[in-house]
């Protein structure tokens, strides 16, 4: 599993320090301009552009509030509780995560 942000975005690189030290199950935390071909994860650079992206193995990419969703099921207690995807709209989280 991977979750893919900006690095020349400060805020991204600061979440993403951040969610690294508190990681309970493996999760690569990368900024795209360090992957090269973005293709081979179902992405382009207009969309790494624009929001965060969680990557899982033969699945199609989740992008925006949902990515850190499924990000923080990855981290230590209390991160897991925290983010379980509200079952209305995400739409509050868009401004962050997109």
């Amino acid at each position: 599993m991977m979750l893919i942000y900006d690095g020349d975005c400060s805020f991204c690189a600061k979440c993403a320090k951040f969610g690294k030290a508190r990681l309970a199950k493996p999760l690569e935390i990368v900024p795209w301009q360090s992957l090269g071909d973005l293709s081979q994860y179902g992405l382009t650079l207009e969309d790494v552009s624009q929001r965060v992206y969680f990557i899982e193995a033969n699945k199609v990419p989740i992008g925006g509030p949902r990515a850190i969703f499924r990000a923080g099921e990855c981290m230590k207690k209390p991160w897991p509780y925290l983010a379980k995807e509200p079952r209305q709209d995400a739409r509050g989280y868009t401004s962050v995560c997109d």
